[in-house]
Parts: structure tokens; C-alpha cells; sequence
């Protein structure tokens, strides 16, 4: 069995201060706590998060979580939507930097464990301030990089408005975190909690395929990107997704090989999913040498539900490499 270190690279965090401050606002997004002492961010009239318990800003819970199923190291990153409901680029600009600035100091203050790293919020309404936000986090706040929404308001990571914060990432040999955010279609995901076991996915799978066709990953060879919950479907329509881009005219768009070649050389991926036969299948794909353990924190779906799946799909060997060395490799510069 396994018993080296582990690293967790997708544990979500809500800085104390950022709901502090949310909660002084007297309009939407606002931090409140209703009659029954339930805790929540109201985004509008109609819409509000999941209750916000202590497991997301405490921190002495987190490690005594982290040590019961003995994870070592997390790569803190906040919570979708980001910044990206506010109602302006300014104040999104003023919240990403409140949260860059707490995640830093929560790195620095636990540095000499290596308990965790951090991954900056960046305003991405403003793509021009997300760039700066970006090199900002990395140069000055000792951040790995950066976590990034599948779509901002509907428009996805291909569009090319974007491509300024590829480019730092590049230049910076910094992390993407590439996390599903809400997904287009979702009022007819509804139903059954289908946004959160397909919804997420897709949007995943559909964002990655339109950055191939746009050549994100022609231009930026180099990108260090994670996708969140195995990439999402693409390893099981891989098959698919080439053929119709060899057979339909359409589907050829300015490439001159397989939408798939360009995602696999560019991706590392978690390991949320919770089927070994998934796993298997995406470091088929990817190749075992690029997935990275991932569980979730502090969401219902388990540390321990995580670790299963994975010690059940792979052998010591690869473990060592899904657990820790894959990260180690990727935050070398």
C-alpha cells in the first residue's frame, strides 16, 4: 500500500476575509446568514451559493482533515464563479486581489511544511487586469499560478480576448487550473442536481475542444494546465471528436491534426471522477505521467471517495507519480 506523500491540487478555500467583506455590501453578491443559520453568498434575487459551513475558511479543520487521510500538501483555489458575477471589472479586480493577498499569506504562514500553494482568482470580467493580476500573484505573492473558469459569462477561454494571460502563464511557467464554472444550457440541467454530475463536465469537455480549434495551444506550447474532474469527457469521446474532425468539412476548422493531439500534449488533468475504469481510460489517454490527485475539499463528494477510486485503478508505482511527483515536476520551473 502506498504510504508516501500526498498532494491534493484541487481543495477549494473561501478566505475569511473575502466573505468578511461580502458581507459588508448592501448589494448583490452579499455574504449573509438567514433565520436558521444558514450561510450563504446571495448573487441576485433568485440565486444564491451552496450553505458555506466552517469547512471552508477553517483552517485548523482542514488539517486535521488533511492528516486523517494523511494528504500532505493542498493547492488552495477559491470558489466558482469566481469573481466573475460582480457587476463591474473594478470590484472584481478589488475582490481577486483581497483573495490572492489571504491565500498568500495562508501559503507563507505554513511555508515551512510545505503544507500548501495557492492558486491566484483573477478578474477575468477585465482579461487586461486578469494579466496583471496574474503576474501580480506569481511575481509577488509566491502564487503557482492561477485557477480559470470554462466560460466567463457564456464567452469560453477560447475566445481570443484571453489569450494575454495565456501568454504570462507561458512566460511564467505558472499553473492553469482549468475549472468548470457555471455551464451554458444550465436551466435545463436543473433538475436531479444534473449541473453538477454532467453540467460541469461538459463544459469542460466543450471548452478544451474550442480552445484546440482556436490554436490556444499552437500558440502556447508550453502552458502548464490542469483540467479539473479528468478532463471531463474527453477521454471517452476522443474517438469521436477525431473522426468527425477527419470526415466533416466542418468539423476541420484551421487544424492540421486531431483536436485531441493538441489537448493531450497540453493537459494534466485531477483524478475526480470515482471510477476506475475512468481513470484507466484518461491515463490511457493523457498518460499516467499527467494526472494529478484531486478530491474536491471540502465538497460532499469525499476525500476518501477520491483516494478509493484511484488506489483501485493503480499500482504503487503510479501512485507515486499521481500523488506527488507529477506536481513536483510541473511547479519546477
Amino acid at each position: 500500500m502506498y504510504s508516501g506523500t500526498i498532494t491534493d491540487v484541487h481543495a477549494h478555500i473561501y478566505p475569511k476575509n473575502y466573505l468578511k467583506e461580502l458581507g459588508k455590501r448592501t448589494q448583490y453578491p452579499i455574504f449573509r446568514t438567514n433565520s436558521e443559520g444558514t450561510s450563504f453568498i446571495q448573487f441576485s434575487d433568485t440565486s444564491r451559493s451552496f450553505p458555506v459551513t466552517d469547512s471552508f475558511f477553517d483552517l485548523d479543520y482542514r488539517i486535521k482533515e488533511m492528516a486523517k487521510f494523511k494528504v500532505t500538501t493542498e493547492l488552495l483555489s477559491s470558489i466558482n464563479p469566481w469573481t466573475d458575477f460582480f457587476p463591474n471589472a473594478e470590484l472584481a479586480v478589488q475582490f481577486s486581489k483581497l483573495i490572492n493577498n489571504e491565500i498568500s499569506n495562508i501559503v507563507s504562514k505554513y511555508k515551512n511544511e510545505r503544507r500548501f500553494f495557492g492558486l491566484a482568482t483573477l478578474p477575468l470580467l477585465s482579461p487586461i487586469d486578469a494579466k496583471k493580476e496574474l503576474e501580480r500573484a506569481v511575481d509577488e505573492l509566491g502564487l503557482a499560478g492561477a485557477i480559470l473558469g470554462t466560460n466567463v459569462n457564456g464567452t469560453y477561454l477560447s475566445d481570443e480576448r484571453f489569450l494575454p494571460i495565456f501568454e504570462v502563464a507561458q512566460r511564467k511557467k505558472c499553473l492553469l487550473f482549468i475549472h468548470p464554472t457555471i455551464p451554458l444550457g444550465v436551466d435545463r440541467l436543473r433538475d436531479y442536481g444534473l449541473v453538477r454530475s454532467l453540467g460541469y463536465v461538459f463544459d469542460s469537455t466543450v471548452n478544451l475542444v474550442k480552445m484546440a480549434y482556436a490554436g490556444v495551444f499552437d500558440k502556447f506550447p508550453e502552458l502548464k494546465l490542469i483540467s479539473a474532474h479528468l478532463s471531463g469527457a474527453i477521454p471517452y469521446l476522443q474517438g469521436r471528436i477525431d473522426v468527425a474532425w477527419k470526415m466533416f468539412p466542418e468539423s476541420k476548422g484551421n487544424l492540421s491534426e486531431p483536436p485531441t493531439n493538441k489537448i493531450r500534449k497540453a493537459l494534466h488533468a485531477d483524478t475526480i471522477s470515482y471510477s476506475k475504469g475512468a481513470l484507466r481510460l484518461a491515463s490511457e489517454f493523457i498518460g499516467v505521467e499527467r494526472l494529478m490527485f484531486g478530491s474536491d475539499f471540502p465538497f460532499e463528494w469525499g476525500t476518501e471517495n477520491a483516494k478509493k477510486s484511484v488506489e483501485e485503478a493503480f499500482d504503487d508505482n503510479e501512485l507515486r507519480l499521481i500523488y506527488s511527483e507529477n506536481f513536483d515536476r510541473a511547479t519546477k520551473s
